[in-house]
């Protein structure tokens, strides 16, 4: 221990040599980096399988499964590294908590902290959808689910569906479905729900640990996240119109429980899925946003959304003064009749309308408005009394001798298909109509053709024209002055319109022969793609079996079928509120599959449909 380390020494010129060997190698090696390309990355070995599989769950504390519960860290933990993927976006905890939970990672464990103040003896579901993913390859883990139960049992009842557009039939993705204990109107729109799933992208939902009992159903696409249906005017909604119950197994005990440690939701149901229609609702929050009177016949009054039957209108004081209703969009106007009151500047309305409650309830009120005419001043632009500037011709004294311009639309400006309407608009409510002035020329003969007027209650500005039209293709309508006379007595200017008629050998005609249908029932033509826009339509005729639809352009058709519940010619979605559900739609589809009909022009063609074979 106390020797002498030995000492190595060599001569002055072997160090020398050794020195020069060594700065020859650090250049030569400089050189070398230096030379090398300066792009150079660090790139992923090649050669091996791409990683499919996701992440198995080998640990959880507490166990999964576990039952009386009192809150705390929650541990899963992973066979390898794992990231969180949107998962504000991605996890359901049924029932809600007062705060959502906040995950985090540490190392290949999952932790949350369950401070909220649990509801007693309760089964909690916590479903992570795709969260959870892993670190390289961003495999979801499927199916994970994390039950425990502040009671001495974990539920075990199911319940499963379907949640899809009610028009389009397209499943709704990412929509909350609600279930409420309670049997009261319009939960979904007053609080919070008692249990919650959310819908996956084929629109399906599953609820997998319920407690016995009914319940209220509800799913919402929501615009906020807060689970409360608040804005129907951007928020879809869907409901089940009786009260539901789920398929109940045993209740799970402790022990059964924490054998399923895997943390997988267990298999789908077999039983039949319930399917939920979803819709927009036809009028959100109603308010009324503004009053207008931009000529004196006319008191206007825009709404925020607008029920069509919800609003009337009389002149305080007045009760008989004659007024006729006019509804276009979220707006109602109604048209003075009289003209002695029509002459009076200040005008008060008695307004009774629908109107939104801070509940989210549709109740009626009636207010007195008032509204005011200001005749526009000469060479003045701009408002007055925060009213639009009305039209110069608004004025009595000068319209009573000037002539007013009809306008005249239909289907296509192109071509003119038989059996469609030649629509006239007018700037005021005609009070005369004399048909006389009113024709529909043949222009191969100049000989006059049949014709009826139709008018439109909810729309007394418009009228259509239905002419009785031969094979020929040029007609022309004609609406000379004095055909239609307003209030204050002007006249239309002339209107002279060529009409060039559709070729028949060009079209073809497309016959749907029902059975089993309901009586009001609308046949659609519709288009093939995502959005299955209605190409043609035709309503079923009282007694008969056969839809005929003429003049049907050459190309590729999906088959709707509507049932017109109020006959009102049109799909109508539902009302919340009123617990009305959308009018059933149903797509043709045959035995084979085949839901799309190729046409070709000039052709006729039929088609059997059996509307009870056809899926709700």
């Amino acid at each position: 221990m106390g020797g002498k380390r030995p000492v190595v020494s060599s001569p002055r010129g072997s160090l020398a040599a050794l020195l020069a060997g060594i700065g020859f190698t650090v250049s030569l090696a400089v050189s070398v980096l230096l030379g090398m390309p300066r792009c150079a990355r660090v790139v992923t070995p090649q050669g091996g399988p791409k990683d499919t599989l996701h992440p198995q769950v080998v640990r959880c504390a507490p166990p999964n499964g576990i039952t009386q519960f009192k809150g705390g860290e929650v541990r899963i933990t992973f066979n390898e590294y794992v990231k969180l993927k949107d998962p504000q976006k991605s996890i359901i905890v049924s029932p809600p908590l007062k705060v959502p939970i906040a995950p985090i990672i540490r190392g290949k464990s999952l932790v949350i902290r369950l401070d909220d103040s649990l509801q007693p003896h309760t089964t909690y579901s916590i479903r992570w959808g795709n969260a959870v993913v892993d670190l390289t390859e961003g495999n979801p883990v499927q199916g994970l689910e994390y039950v425990f139960s502040t009671g001495p049992a974990i539920d075990s009842c199911r319940l499963s569906g379907i949640v899809r557009d009610a028009f389009l039939h397209k499943p709704l993705e990412s929509a909350h479905v609600m279930l409420y204990r309670e049997a009261d109107d319009s939960l979904a729109a007053k609080r919070k729900p008692d249990f919650v799933a959310r819908t996956d992208a084929s629109g399906r939902f599953e609820f997998t640990h319920l407690p016995k009992g009914q319940f209220t159903l509800a799913a919402l696409k929501e615009a906020n996240g807060n689970l409360l249906y608040d804005d129907a005017a951007k928020e879809t909604i869907a409901f089940h119109s009786q009260p539901i119950e789920g398929t109940c197994e045993s209740r799970m005990s402790s022990t059964s429980a924490q054998a399923q440690d895997s943390l997988q939701a267990p298999d789908k149901m077999a039983a039949s899925p319930i399917t939920l229609n979803g819709f927009m609702q036809r009028w959100g929050r109603q308010r009324l946003l503004r009053k207008l009177r931009p000529v004196r016949e006319q008191l206007a009054f825009i709404f925020s959304h607008l029920n069509d039957d919800s609003v009337t209108a009389s002149l305080c004081g007045q009760p008989s003064a004659r007024l006729v209703a006019e509804r276009a969009g979220d707006t109602v106007s109604f048209w003075i009749m009289d003209s002695t009151v029509a002459a009076i500047d200040s005008l008060a309305v008695c307004l009774r309308h629908a109107s939104t409650d801070s509940l989210g309830s549709i109740a009626m009120r009636t207010d007195t408005v008032h509204l005011v005419y200001t005749p526009a001043k000469a060479g003045k632009g701009g408002t007055k009394g925060g009213q639009p500037k009305p039209p110069a011709k608004s004025s009595t004294e000068e319209c009573a001798h000037k002539g007013f311009r009809m306008t005249l639309t239909y289907r296509s400006s192109a071509e003119f298909v038989p059996g469609d309407t030649l629509t006239l608009s007018s700037p005021r409510v005609p009070t005369t109509i004399d048909t006389t002035r009113i024709a529909v020329i043949d222009l191969t003969d100049s000989s006059r053709r049949p014709y009826r007027i139709v008018r439109y209650p909810r729309m007394p500005r418009r009228l259509s024209i239905i002419p009785t039209l031969a094979t020929h293709e040029q007609y022309r309508l004609e609406v000379l002055p004095g055909a239609f006379h307003d209030l204050i007595g002007s006249t239309n200017d002339t209107l002279r319109q060529d009409i060039k008629l559709a070729d028949a050998s060009k079209h073809c005609i497309v016959r749907i022969v029902l059975s089993h249908a309901p009586d009001r029932c609308l046949v659609q033509l519709i288009g093939t793609g995502n959005e299955r826009r209605t190409q043609y339509q035709a309503a079923r005729a009282a007694g008969q079996d056969t839809v005929t639809l003429h003049y049907v352009k050459p190309g590729t058709y999906g088959i709707r079928l509507v049932e017109d519940v109020n006959g009102n010619g049109q799909w109508d979605a539902g009302d919340y509120f009123a617990k009305v559900q959308p009018e059933p739609v149903r797509y043709f589809s045959d035995e084979k599959g085949q839901n799309e009909l190729k046409v070709r022009q000039n052709w006729e063609y039929s088609l059997k449909v059996d509307y009870s074979k056809l899926a709700e």
